[in-house]
């Protein structure tokens, strides 16, 4: 038999059984339930979904189900076909793509259908299809277009990326989407344990499931030693592959209690395994970001003094006013920020860093981590201010030799038809030496000009009209209003910023009329410092939020905008840049990045935590020692750092990768600085510090209350207060040589 019949041959066999094609380039049959759900490929499913426990062969499955597709089923269409791998993180995305890569390597009739070398994430056949892996980034996946997309612990992967995977396959018409994983309800990822449960929504997916006790390679002790040593929703998850309602908090309040009941500072023991560290870096926002000061309107952050009043955010009555701000740091930054930007919102934040969201309803606020691809909540860019009320605004008097008409004396107006009055003027208005003029044409805009003749009137204002003037002629407001400037250079009084969004309404919705649009609402100006002011009093209203374009001989344009309802994507970028921390009593402020309002959270401490490992892998983790700092400069926090390392006698420090610089100044002082992502280990983290309290292998002295509180409170999807916490967890990432054996069995 000829060599070409023999691989005929051997294609019509995968064809027809595609079990028998991982058993050919994988060298061992597919387990069971791999098999099944390699046979169902025959069928040509359009959606397929595998639910599953975590080390029983997922990866290896979708590996081989990417090559049948891109060498047997294309051979048989006579077509190409174009499959992307995405993959929860970078690792998960390597390890799957290796097993293509061994495949191609190992098995010589796939070695020839190669063209070319299998590169490290990309592989084109001579057929012309591709296999591509990607990790989980929207970078990657930006701008991609595929026959086929497989997902890869799709809950780590995210909403969004689920979501996208629609639209990756939208121009194909062979259209396959395959997700993949272990039923995990992280925050941002419950799209996929959704989907799963729902069959009346999504009829349209096949489903397979398996547990680790359907795994051959998996003895019934191990199972029933998880099933013993393990927390119910651990077990259920990683073991069952069952999805678990994630509620309450990530340690059981006995266990902590025991942890901590008792437990008294203990020192270095020499008899013992290693000392580790973990540091959670603080600061959090682009030094760069404006603050709304109440003297000086829009500053940057590193340019405000010290106890300056800045507007900030009350999460409480969802409202803004001024309040002092303090222990401002600011420090150069080398390393990773998350960025959006959009017509009318821009942010620069670190990764992980809190930002305030409001769910779909306005009712409910919460935080998520900076990077997160969030559904059905909105980034808060309107808030009312809450301002003075009065009845009556003061025109100031003026000394005269007209004693009768009593000059001196202040004029009182009305609030509100003051506020029209003065929008009215600022855009069609002008000041001559008797008086104050509005110029409006009554055949063009009749009810305009009747209003302004009411509005007058109900300032106790007399007027008169030349043509299409509206003349007042009143010396205290001629006064006044001349004060304001001509065409470029009219400004808001700040006094009138100061009032509440409930009466700066009216001020804004009729310059709205006067030199903008109301319907699509914007608003017109000569004057730079008049559209500040306007842009600002229109935010205070709680009604808009917006933006200033500048048009250059034409003037500039403040956008504005009612809704909330936009989709922002991240990208995230390595930058060298300056971050600062501050403080101000409700830990919400008012910020402005390139022009854009939003609200932020404030304070991001750098956090330590130093723990022992025992020489025994099922022995006693004991915490020697944590704290949290915001308010030191970063050089003393460094000194510090190394100090503490000395003293404990540390031999690694496990930090958030994110910030690249202060990783490389911290190693430069000699010091083992192992940089962790910490966005794609955060769920493996979390197990295991919820393992290791409920197994009662970790003892957390009582003077480190602050990281005992964020324990009590701590849940799966804590965004804020658990800089301690995150700490102690990346602490506890370390494994000693003698936990490998030990760590596998129970994860």
């Amino acid at each position: 038999m000829s060599t070409e019949v023999s691989k005929a041959l051997t294609f019509l066999k995968w064809y027809k059984k595609p079990s028998t094609f991982f058993k050919d380039i994988f060298k061992q049959d597919p387990y069971p339930y791999q098999a099944k759900v390699l046979e169902s490929l025959k069928d040509r499913p359009r959606r397929l979904m595998l639910l599953a426990a975590g080390g029983t062969g997922k990866t290896k499955l979708l590996g081989a189900i990417a090559l049948y597709y891109a060498v047997v089923l294309s051979k048989f269409d006579q077509s190409p076909y174009s499959i992307i791998i995405i993959s929860g993180s970078r690792d998960q995305a390597r390890n799957l793509y290796e097993y293509v890569r061994i495949a191609f390597k190992d098995n010589p009739i796939l070695s020839e259908e190669v063209e070319g070398e299998p590169l490290m994430s990309i592989t084109r056949l001579k057929n012309r299809s591709v296999i591509k892996a990607v990790p989980n980034s929207l970078k990657a996946i930006q701008g991609e277009h595929h026959d086929v997309v497989i997902i890869d612990e799709a809950a780590l992967a995210g909403n969004f990326i689920i979501r996208d995977s629609f639209r990756i396959v939208a121009q194909s018409n062979k259209d396959v989407i395959i997700l993949s994983g272990t039923p995990m309800n992280v925050q941002g990822g419950e799209l996929f344990v959704e989907m799963w449960e729902d069959e009346e929504r999504y009829p349209e997916w096949r489903r397979f499931h398996w547990s680790a006790k359907d795994c051959p390679s998996i003895s019934i002790e191990k199972y029933l030693e998880a099933q013993k040593d393990l927390t119910e929703d651990m077990f259920y998850i990683f073991w069952e592959g069952k999805p678990y309602p994630r509620t309450g908090t990530l340690i059981q309040f006995d266990k902590l209690k025991k942890a901590v009941k008792g437990t008294k500072l203990s020192k270095v023991d020499p008899s013992q395994g290693s000392v580790i560290a973990g540091i959670d870096w603080g600061w959090c926002l682009d030094a760069n970001t404006e603050l709304l000061t109440k003297n000086r309107s829009w500053i940057k952050i590193k340019d405000i003094k010290e106890n300056e009043e800045v507007l900030v955010y009350d999460p409480i009555h969802l409202e803004t006013y001024y309040l002092p701000i303090k222990n401002i740091r600011i420090r150069d930054y080398y390393g990773y920020m998350v960025h959006t930007k959009h017509r009318n919102l821009e942010m620069s934040i670190r990764p992980n860093h809190p930002i305030p969201l409001l769910d779909r309803h306005h009712k409910h606020l919460h935080l998520h981590k900076a990077g997160d691809f969030v559904t059905h909540h909105y980034v808060i860019r309107k808030a009312i201010f809450n301002g003075e009320k009065i009845k009556y605004y003061k025109i100031p008097g003026y000394k005269s030799k007209r004693k009768d008409l009593e000059l001196h004396k202040d004029l009182l107006i009305p609030i509100i038809p003051f506020l029209k009055l003065l929008g009215w003027y600022l855009t069609e208005g002008y000041s001559f030496r008797k008086g104050v003029v509005i110029v409006q044409d009554p055949k063009v805009h009749e009810e305009y000009f009747k209003e302004i003749t009411d509005i007058i009137k109900q300032c106790g204002l007399q007027y008169s009209i030349y043509k299409n003037k509206i003349i007042i002629y009143n010396m205290r407001l001629q006064k006044y209003f001349s004060k304001l400037g001509k065409s470029k250079q009219k400004y808001i009084p700040k006094d009138i910023k100061m009032l509440h969004g409930e009466l700066l309404i009216h001020l804004v919705d009729t310059m709205l009329k006067g030199d903008g649009d109301q319907y699509y609402p914007r608003f017109n100006t000569y004057s730079k410092q008049l559209a500040e002011d306007f842009l600002e009093v229109a935010f205070k209203t709680g009604k808009y939020h917006g933006y200033i374009v500048d048009r250059k001989k034409k003037g500039y344009r403040v956008n504005l905008s009612t809704t909330d309802s936009i989709n922002f994507k991240w990208s995230k970028d390595l930058v060298k840049t300056q971050i600062a921390t501050f403080e101000v009593p409700t830990e919400m402020v008012v910020t402005r990045y390139n022009g854009k309002i939003s609200i932020q959270h404030n304070r991001d401490p750098t956090a330590i935590v130093i723990v022992q490992y025992p020489k025994d892998p099922s022995g006693t983790i004991n915490i020697l020692y944590a704290d949290a700092w915001s308010r030191e400069q970063y050089e003393d926090i460094h000194d510090r750092i190394e100090e503490l390392c000395k003293q404990y006698n540390v031999k690694t420090i496990y930090t958030d990768g994110s910030d690249v610089g202060e990783n490389q100044r911290l190693a430069s002082r000699g010091l083992n600085v192992v940089p962790i992502t910490f966005n794609q280990n955060k769920v493996q983290m979390q197990t295991n510090l919820k393992l290791i309290f409920h197994q009662e292998r970790i003892k957390v002295p009582e003077e480190f209350v602050d990281l005992v509180r964020q324990l009590k409170k701590y849940n799966w999807d804590t965004s804020k207060d658990e800089d301690y916490v995150d700490a102690l967890m990346l602490a506890l990432y370390h494994k000693e040589e003698t936990d490998t054996e030990y760590y596998y069995k129970i994860i």
